[in-house]
């Protein structure tokens, strides 16, 4: 059996080991360019781009039904109430399509930040365990990474490997 000062004095030698001599591997990333850079982001801004223009041809023909039926009402000499009626009616249509699309955009949006960011997160974790990270930084814009040594910059090689795990996932 080994006496209990033997253990008392390996546990101590560890522990210092530990905190003078084992180097705690940490870097930080530029939040804004490792976001900016991921291709995720980039198809999903895509995605959106395609709907938010089939929204806004929805409201492009409904201005159009308007200008038309306007110019008709101001070229009569008599003025057709029923002209007029659908006047109202389309231009009531096109605020409250306007309202609902310009939500739809803002549900959309937030979505598609909601899934980049938790995907980006993830493949940050899995980064740090796969390169014995024990800290990643980020200097996102609450400003809470104020100086740091740029040898510990790591964004491109989190941008690198973020992608490259977003490329094989598709």
């Amino acid at each position: 059996m080994i006496p209990l000062w033997t253990l008392i004095l390996l546990i101590a030698g560890y522990l210092v080991y530990q905190r003078f001599f084992e180097k705690t591997k940490t870097g930080y990333v530029l939040v804004q360019d490792i976001y900016n850079h991921f291709e995720l982001k980039r198809d999903m801004q895509s995605v959106f781009e395609k709907s938010h223009n089939a929204r806004k041809k929805v409201l492009d023909s409904l201005i159009a039904d308007i200008k038309i039926i306007g110019r008709k009402i101001n070229n009569d000499k008599v003025k057709d109430t029923a002209a007029i009626r659908l006047f109202n009616i389309k231009r009531e249509q096109y605020f409250e399509t306007r309202q609902r699309l310009n939500q739809d955009d803002s549900a959309q949006l937030k979505q598609a930040d909601e899934q980049i960011l938790g995907q980006l997160n993830q493949y940050i974790k899995d980064y740090a365990s796969k390169n014995h990270y024990k800290y990643i930084f980020g200097n996102a814009s609450g400003g809470a990474l104020m100086a740091a040594d740029t040898t510990l910059n790591i964004t491109s090689q989190l941008t690198e490997y973020v992608n490259q795990r977003y490329e094989n996932k598709k």
